[in-house]
C-alpha cells in the first residue's frame, strides 16, 4: 500500500523501485534452497522462524498483494480491506478472516488463490512463443502462446493475472492483451512485434522468458524507446534471472547492461543494474582473468553517465557513485578526495567521503586514510564504514586480522562484523584471498559457539565466497554434510553454496 500511495501521489515511482530492488531480493531468495512458503511456514522454533523474515516475507509477500490487486479487480481489493478492518479492529485476526473479507466483497476462488501462491515456494517460469502469422501482409500479426511452467519438485499450480504487451524494435507498444494463464497455455493475436513481454505490467510473480534465439540481442534497441517503467523493470530482471540460470552469458548480459543504461530514465534502475553489473557480471559471474576488463567496462559506462548528467541532478549521484566504485585510478580519487577536480554540481557528504577512501584502501592506498577519516566523523556508520574498509585492504596483516574479527569473540557491532564480512573476499582479491577459501567451510561452523541468532546466519552469509574456484564445491558440501552444523550456518551455507554454483555454471555457459 505504501508502495501505490506513493507512487500515485508523488513524484517518485516506488513501484519502479520496488521491482528493480526489492523483487530482485525476494527472488534469489525464492530460487535458493532456503526457499519457503510466504505463510504456513511451520518453523519448527522462534531461531528458525527469525530467519523467514527475508526476501520472500517482505518482496514476494508484497509482490503477491499486487498479483491478488490484478486477480480482485481495485473494488474488490479495497472494499475487502474496510470490511477487513472494520471487523478486527484492535483485535487479533488470522489470514482467513482477511480472505472472509475479500470474498464477501466479492472475491472468488480465494480459497485456492491462498492455496498456490502462499503455501506454496519457488517461482513459476512464464515464457513466451511466436506461432503463426495471421491476417493480410497489410496488416501482419501474430499468433502469441504464452506458457507458464511450475518449479521443478513443486505442486503449485498457480493462475497468473497479467498483461502481455507486444513492442516493435524500436520499444513502441503495439499492443497489451490482459490474460489469466493456468496450466493450460494461453493463445493470443498481437501485431508482429519484436518482443513480447510477459507479465507487462510487473504484476505476478515469476520468471520471464522471451521468445527467439535473439530475443537478447534486441533488448537495446527496444529499451532506447523507453517502453513503460513497470515493462523495462519486467526486462532487466529477466536479464537477472536468466544469468542466474545459465540461460544468458555474462559477458553478454554485460554488454546488454551497459547499453541500455545510457537511456535509461530511471535513476533507480540505472543504479540497481550497475551494481548488478558490477558486483556479479564483473565479479563471481567472471573467470578471474575476465574481472579488471568487465568491471572497465562498467567503469566506462558510468563515466559517460556522469558527462551527461545535469548538474546537482540524481542522475550525476548515481554514476558519480558507480564511477568511485568502479575505478582504479588512485591519483584521481586521492583528488576527489581533497575537492580538487570534483564533477561541477558535486560536494563530498561523509557518505560519498568514505566511498572514495574506501575505494582508495581497497586498491591499495594509504591505510592511514581510515583513522584520519574517523577522526573527522564520529557517526556509528563511519565505523560501519571503517570495518569494511579495513578489511578490504590488498594486504595479507589486514586480512589476517579481519579473519580474527570474523572467526574470534570480538567487540565489533553486529553491523561493524557485516561491513567486514562484505570486504573480506572481493572478487579481484582471488589471489590474495585463496588460502582463506577452505579456512571459511574448516572455520565458520564454530563461530555458533560465541554468536546467536541473526548475526550468527547473517555473517556467514556476507562472508561465503562466492568468488571461489570449483574446488570450493566440495569443500562446501563435506561442511554441509556435518549433522551438528547450526541452524542459521546451515542455511547461510546452503544460499552460498546455491550461489556459488550458479556462478560456475554460468561463467561455463
Amino acid at each position: 500500500m505504501a508502495h501505490r500511495c506513493c507512487t500515485e501521489v508523488t513524484p517518485y515511482p516506488l513501484w519502479t523501485e520496488f521491482g528493480i530492488v526489492r523483487k530482485s531480493w525476494g527472488s534469489a531468495a525464492d530460487q535458493g534452497p532456503s526457499t519457503h512458503p510466504v505463510a504456513g511456514n511451520g518453523a519448527v522454533d522462534a531461531e528458525s522462524a527469525l530467519q523467514d523474515f527475508d526476501g520472500i516475507s517482505y518482496a514476494k509477500g508484497a509482490s503477491l498483494l499486487k498479483q491478488l490487486v490484478a486477480f480482485v479487480s481495485d473494488d474488490v481489493f479495497f472494499s475487502g480491506l474496510r470490511r477487513y478492518f472494520d471487523a478486527h479492529a484492535f483485535s487479533n485476526a488470522e489470514l482467513g478472516d482477511l480472505l472472509a473479507a475479500w470474498t464477501a466483497a466479492g472475491a472468488a476462488g480465494l480459497g485456492d488463490w491462498a492455496g498456490q501462491w502462499l503455501r506454496t515456494s519457488g517461482m513459476d517460469t512464464i515464457s513466451a512463443e511466436i506461432g503463426e502469422e495471421v491476417g493480410p501482409a497489410s496488416a501482419a500479426g501474430e499468433v502469441v502462446t504464452i506458457r507458464r511452467r511450475p518449479p521443478g519438485g513443486s505442486g503449485a499450480d498457480r493462475l497468473h493475472a497479467i498483461d502481455v504487451a507486444g513492442l516493435d524494435a524500436f520499444g513502441a507498444e503495439q499492443a497489451r492483451a490482459a490474460i489469466r494463464l493456468g496450466s493450460v497455455g494461453e493463445s493470443i493475436h498481437l501485431p508482429r512485434s519484436a518482443l513480447v513481454v510477459p507479465d507487462a505490467g510487473d504484476d505476478t510473480w515469476a520468471k520471464i522468458r522471451f521468445a527467439g534465439d535473439d530475443c537478447w540481442s534486441l533488448i537495446p534497441a527496444v529499451m532506447a524507446g523507453h517502453p513503460l517503467a513497470p515493462t523495462r523493470v519486467v526486462i532487466f530482471n529477466a536479464i537477472r534471472d536468466a544469468v542466474r540460470d545459465a540461460e544468458l552469458e555474462p559477458s553478454h548480459a554485460l554488454e546488454i547492461v551497459c547499453a541500455c543504461m545510457t537511456s535509461e530514465p530511471a535513476d533507480v534502475i540505472v543504479s540497481s543494474m550497475l551494481r548488478f553489473a558490477r558486483d556479479s557480471l564483473a565479479g563471481p559471474y567472471a573467470d578471474p582473468a575476465d574481472r579488471q576488463a568487465r568491471m572497465a567496462t562498467v567503469n566506462a559506462t558510468a563515466r559517460v553517465l556522469l558527462l551527461t548528467a545535469a548538474p546537482g541532478s540524481d542522475r550525476q549521484l548515481v554514476a558519480f557513485r558507480a564511477t568511485i566504485a568502479t575505478t582504479v585510478d588512485m591519483d584521481e580519487l586521492a583528488d576527489w578526495l581533497t575537492g580538487r577536480s570534483l564533477p561541477v554540481g558535486l560536494r563530498l557528504d561523509p557518505e560519498l567521503t568514505w566511498a572514495v577512501v574506501e575505494r582508495l584502501v581497497t586498491l591499495g592506498g594509504n591505510p592511514e586514510l581510515i583513522a584520519d577519516t574517523v577522526a573527522m566523523d564520529r557517526s556509528a556508520s563511519a565505523e560501519v564504514h571503517a570495518a569494511r574498509a579495513r578489511a578490504s585492504r590488498p594486504d595479507e596483516a589486514a586480512k589476517a586480522a579481519a579473519w580474527e574479527r570474523l572467526t574470534q569473540p570480538s567487540e565489533l557491532s553486529a553491523y561493524e562484523l557485516y561491513a567486514t564480512a562484505e570486504g573480506f573476499f572481493l572478487p579481484w582479491q582471488h589471489e590474495l584471498t585463496e588460502p582463506y577459501v577452505r579456512r571459511y567451510f574448516d572455520e565458520i561452523a564454530r563461530t555458533a559457539e560465541f554468536r546467536t541468532g541473526w548475526a550468527l546466519g547473517r555473517t556467514a552469509l556476507l562472508a561465503f565466497p562466492t568468488s571461489a574456484p570449483p574446488s570450493a564445491l566440495g569443500w562446501a558440501e563435506a561442511a554441509l554434510g556435518k549433522p551438528d552444523l547450526a541452524a542459521p550456518i546451515r542455511r547461510s551455507m546452503a544460499d552460498g553454496t546455491d550461489e556459488l554454483r550458479r556462478a560456475l555454471n554460468a561463467r561455463r555457459s
